[in-house]
């Protein structure tokens, strides 16, 4: 399952802000920004978290556990 786009969270983030009271003149500016931090972060802690297969190293082993990656 991929991590949410900038695009979906916007709205979220949108939302929270004006549940919260916030307000300005560059209040949709500061939801992009935190959208795209966000995304981001997601997309790489899901990159990270990838399982490898467990390939054992030698020739004589029998088992290999799977590592994170």
């Amino acid at each position: 399952m991929p991590s949410p786009t900038k695009n979906q969270l916007k709205p979220v983030i949108g939302a929270i802000f004006k549940s919260k009271g916030f307000e300005g003149d560059r209040i949709d500016d500061l939801s992009d920004a935190l959208a795209e931090a966000i995304a981001q972060s997601l997309t790489m802690f899901m990159n990270q978290v990838k399982v490898a297969p467990g390939i054992p190293s030698s020739p004589t082993a029998t088992i290999g556990p799977g590592n994170l990656m």
